[in-house]
């Protein structure tokens, strides 16, 4: 019965604890040390939480969800660090991303073709446009932050949008000439299939070796169209991974902490 009882004040201890944790991760941006719960016990109220050393309260006294700053614990930074918090004052906390940004980073993610999808190539150079369009609004958005702009990879992301619209270049002027060559080669095959290419034979020799040019042509053409499908497809995975970095760069402490404790 007493080791029940001990067991399940330790527990409405580490609740406690867990709570002043998160508190501490949003407000401060610091990690706990690995034996946190030592340092701690609760009070006969079973709401009011003390450092175990001095037993200096940690929430206030008339609100004990509220949690006192850490500065205000009375105890040098050399013992919070060695009791507490590691970093306490040795990592200063970066200012959270702007929102914009954030929603910037989101929408270039977005409009990244997922690596499973089917895209016909005639579609490929919209998609790399809105990929483009994306991108320069990240980096609008971004440099309206001083954080933000110095904590992106932004001359990163605007080299491989760069190396993207290149190659989307490439590919709109193998689509057009596909395009062109589908034409011809219908208009060749028309040619050959009429009265005077029949009554004609070198006319219709001529033809026919226009007409296979076209297709070899054409071949060409559909393989240089095929790798650029494929650089775009490589691109495009490098920049989600770039932006898959960033975005779990950015996940709070406090998500962290949320998770371990979960």
């Amino acid at each position: 019965m007493g080791r029940d009882l001990k067991a399940q004040r330790q527990n409405l201890v580490e609740t406690k604890v867990d709570a002043f944790l998160n508190v501490v991760a949003d407000r401060d941006g610091l990690l706990p040390g690995p034996l946190i719960y030592d340092e701690f016990v609760l009070g006969k109220d079973g709401r009011t939480l003390y450092l175990k050393d001095g037993l200096k309260r940690v929430t206030y006294k008339n609100d004990s969800i509220r949690y006192i700053a850490l500065k205000g614990f009375g105890k040098p930074p050399e013992w919070i660090q060695m009791h507490l918090f590691p970093d306490y004052k040795t990592t200063p906390r970066l200012p959270p991303r702007n929102r914009k940004t954030q929603a910037a980073l989101t929408n270039v993610k977005n409009q990244l073709p997922a690596a499973t999808e089917t895209i016909e190539l005639v579609d490929l150079p919209q998609r790399a446009s809105d990929v483009d369009t994306a991108v320069k609004r990240l980096v609008s958005d971004a440099t309206t932050s001083t954080h933000d702009e110095d904590d992106l990879p932004l001359r990163e992301l605007l080299g491989l949008d760069k190396a993207v619209q290149r190659t989307r270049g490439a590919l709109v002027d193998n689509i057009a000439k596909l395009s062109q060559l589908d034409t011809d080669i219908t208009l060749a095959e028309e040619e050959l299939g009429c009265e005077e290419a029949a009554s004609d034979p070198e006319k219709k020799r001529r033809i026919q070796e226009q007409h296979d040019r076209l297709r070899d042509d054409r071949a060409s053409r559909l393989e240089a169209a095929a790798a650029n499908r494929d650089a775009l497809r490589s691109q495009f995975s490098r920049i989600r991974k770039t932006l898959v970095r960033v975005l779990n760069d950015d996940t709070s402490l406090a998500e962290r902490i949320r998770t371990l404790f979960r």
